[in-house]
């Protein structure tokens, strides 16, 4: 029964997606968090931006769906939270200062294009840097 049950909230939350929320809510939906929701019932880490600051009453309606803030961010007017997918779209229906939700991707740096961004090969090459000479020609 419990399985059937799950089997119809996913379908559920996949139709309401499909056909759209009212005033364009899920244009707030990135589209890959889209197809995660329709997917799962498990919890799922997200960012959620504001158009400003997230007020303590916004905080507490996320702590009333089971959010957990992971993090709150200072530069943007955003936090990120793990919550259960099932809620997001409630969120955004009774939180109407939500501009974006977006899964909280992982983001790793991208060293390997540095040294030709800057010019470093071009230096090497030179034989400037080596043998402890930090700057040819200026001892």
């Amino acid at each position: 029964m419990k399985q059937f049950r799950s089997k119809s909230l996913l379908l559920l939350i996949s139709a309401v997606l499909a056909a759209g929320t009212a005033n364009g809510q899920s244009q707030k939906l990135s589209q890959d968090l889209e197809q995660l929701i329709g997917q799962t019932l498990e919890p799922v880490n997200v960012i959620i931006q504001f158009k400003t600051a997230p007020t303590i009453l916004d905080l507490a309606a996320l702590d009333l769906v089971g959010a957990l803030i992971t993090r709150t961010y200072s530069v943007i007017p955003a936090v990120a939270v793990t919550l259960p997918a099932s809620k997001i779209l409630g969120l955004l229906l009774s939180l109407t200062d939500i501009t974006y939700i977006t899964p909280d991707r992982s983001v790793l740096p991208l060293l390997d294009i540095t040294a030709p961004a800057l010019g470093a090969n071009t230096v090497w090459q030179t034989g400037a840097g080596r043998d402890g000479d930090r700057h040819r020609g200026h001892r």
